[in-house]
Formats: C-alpha cells, sequence, structure tokens
C-alpha cells in the first residue's frame, strides 16, 4: 500500500461576486469560524493514516517547481498523489477520508467530479501525476470517474454563501437546523424559548423592522421550539475579518446603526435602577 501525498492547488480566485464577501482573497484563504479553508482541508487529509503530507500551490511559481519539489521530499517512489482545487470544499471528512483510503491503493487515474467540473484528481505515482501537468494547469483532465458526493463547488456564488454561512452557531442548550428558506431554533428550555417568540410582539411597531419574525411555536416533552425566516445575506463578521467591507459600506452600515439607536424608545430613570439593570443585562445573564 502506497502512502498519499495531497496536493492542494490555490492558484484559482474567486469570482467578482465571491471577492466582494471575501475581498481579495483565495479559496483557500477563505476564513469560516476562525480558521483558513486550507487549513481545514489539511487537518481532514492528516487525519487520515494513509496521507503523509499536504502541499500547497500559491501560485504559478510553486506550480511550475511542483515535480523538482516532490522529488526533492522524496515521493519518487510508493507514492500516490490527491490532487484537489481549492475552489472546492468537502461536504464531510468521512467521504473525505475514504477517498484518501482509495488513493493509496490506486494503479490508474480516477477523478472526481461536482457535476461537470473536476475537484480532484488521484495519480497512481509521481509519472504519471508529472504527464498530465498541462491538463491540470487547466483543470481538464479526462479519467475515470469515482462515484461519490463528497465536494461542494465553490465558485458558485450560491454555494459559497450557503457553505460560509451554513454552519449554524448555537449554545450548547440550543439547536439549529434548515433549509434553504427557513431556521428552526430548538431548545430544552421551553420558558426561554417561549419568551424569545412572545419578544417580537412585545416590540414596538417602529422596532420590529430591525427583527425577524418568528413563527409556528411548538412544545413537546423534549423542549420547545419555533421557526424564522433564513435570509441569505453574508454575516458582516466574515466580510469584515476578509477585508471585503469598504470605507464608503462601513459609513453606510454605521449610519443604520446609529438610526436605530436614535430611534429607540426612551425611558427616564434614575441612577440606582439603571445600574440594576445594566447589572441584569451584562453580568447576570453572562453568569447564567
Amino acid at each position: 500500500m502506497k502512502k498519499v501525498v495531497l496536493i492542494y492547488d490555490d492558484r484559482r480566485m474567486p469570482g467578482k461576486q465571491i471577492r466582494s464577501i471575501t475581498g481579495d482573497r483565495s479559496f483557500g484563504e477563505t476564513i469560516l469560524k476562525r480558521v483558513k479553508l486550507s487549513e481545514r482541508i489539511k487537518g481532514a487529509a492528516l487525519k487520515n493514516k494513509d496521507a503523509c503530507d499536504f502541499i500547497e500551490l500559491a501560485d504559478n511559481d510553486s506550480f511550475a517547481k511542483l515535480n523538482e519539489d516532490l522529488i526533492k521530499r522524496g515521493y519518487a517512489e510508493n507514492t500516490a498523489f490527491f490532487y484537489m482545487y481549492s475552489s472546492f470544499a468537502i461536504n464531510g471528512e468521512r467521504g473525505f477520508s475514504f477517498l484518501l483510503q482509495k488513493a493509496a491503493y490506486a494503479r490508474e487515474v480516477f477523478c472526481a467530479k461536482c457535476r461537470d467540473a473536476v475537484a480532484a484528481v488521484i495519480f497512481p505515482d509521481l509519472k504519471t501525476l508529472i504527464s498530465y501537468e498541462e491538463r491540470l494547469d487547466g483543470g481538464n483532465v479526462n479519467a475515470e470517474q469515482i462515484d461519490q458526493d463528497v465536494f461542494c463547488d465553490l465558485s458558485d456564488q450560491g454555494n459559497f454563501r450557503a457553505y460560509i454561512t451554513g454552519g449554524f452557531d448555537a449554545r450548547f442548550f440550543n439547536a439549529l437546523d434548515g433549509d434553504e428558506y427557513t431556521v428552526t431554533k430548538r431548545s430544552p428550555k421551553r420558558e426561554k424559548l417561549k419568551s424569545e417568540y412572545k419578544f417580537y410582539e412585545l416590540l414596538p411597531d417602529d422596532m420590529k423592522q430591525w427583527f425577524v419574525m418568528p413563527y409556528d411555536f411548538r412544545e413537546d416533552d423534549k423542549g420547545a421550539s419555533y421557526t424564522m425566516e433564513r435570509i441569505h445575506t453574508t454575516d458582516i463578521a466574515i466580510r469584515y475579518v476578509h477585508g471585503a467591507v469598504s470605507e464608503e459600506e462601513l459609513e453606510d452600515i454605521l449610519g443604520k446603526l446609529f438610526y436605530f439607536l436614535d430611534h429607540r424608545k426612551t425611558k427616564k430613570t434614575d441612577e440606582k435602577t439603571a445600574q440594576s439593570v445594566a447589572e441584569e443585562a451584562y453580568v447576570n445573564k453572562v453568569k447564567s
């Protein structure tokens, strides 16, 4: 059985629409939950006992020197190669691991496609990899296809947006799931979820524009749930950490923020009461 080297080709830049989310970054440099996509792929690959190395091609110069680099690293013998394009993400580590295991036993060239686009190519040895160099550069590889559903094409804006926003974060007592159109929140804490659900109706009418309306509240012996519309807008935090928010857009965002602050209802109170409310909201709630 051979060892497997994963070659990650990160030379393709996203299209203009995706760069409006990520800024001037490659697919591999895209950050999801504080981790670059390339690091996620590397981590998933090196968990596999058959994978022995991860090589990232960041530019055309590193691609041109790939063969020389592989020989210097001692991969001329008893090594298979898994060549993956960074414009694809993996849907799950289990299926990805299976493909790497398959590569360790490969005797011919295989390709994994996502629809009609080549996501990855398996090579049984260095000599075969070198013979495909020109075709790899253009992603034009014809080989026996592997039946799989491991990859997601990130060059499609809809796929990219779903991928970058699809990993719903929830605290330990909540569970979030959804589809293309809705998000459902569940929790064993019935009263807490019920108060969240009723909060919208307690809002002054002129404040409701800032909130998503919940509906379909349900209770059972396991807890409670409600559903909301799923809005396909990239979190401003994601775009901000990628440096994709321009000065003009930030002005617009801050304008809306201050508009919101200026139009909230105000209530006169004494200092002691105000301090007590602040203590409850910013200290006790965090502790609980």
